[in-house]
C-alpha cells in the first residue's frame, strides 16, 4: 500500500464509490414516490379493490 499507484488507485475507487452511494440516496426519494403510487393504484384496480367492489359504494 506504500506504493504511489496503488494508492492513486485506492483513492480513486473510494471517490467513485462515494459518488455512486450519493447518487443512490438522491434518487431513492423519486423511487419510493413511484412505489408509493403503484401499490395505491393496484389497491384500487385489483379483483377486490376498491373501484371493482359489487354494489358498496
Amino acid at each position: 500500500m506504500l506504493d504511489p499507484l496503488c494508492a492513486a488507485i485506492l483513492l480513486r475507487s473510494v471517490i467513485m464509490a462515494a459518488a455512486a452511494t450519493a447518487l443512490c440516496l438522491a434518487i431513492i426519494p423519486f423511487w419510493t414516490s413511484l412505489l408509493v403510487r403503484t401499490y395505491a393504484w393496484m389497491f384500487l384496480l385489483r379483483d377486490t379493490g376498491l373501484f371493482n367492489r359489487q354494489g358498496r359504494w
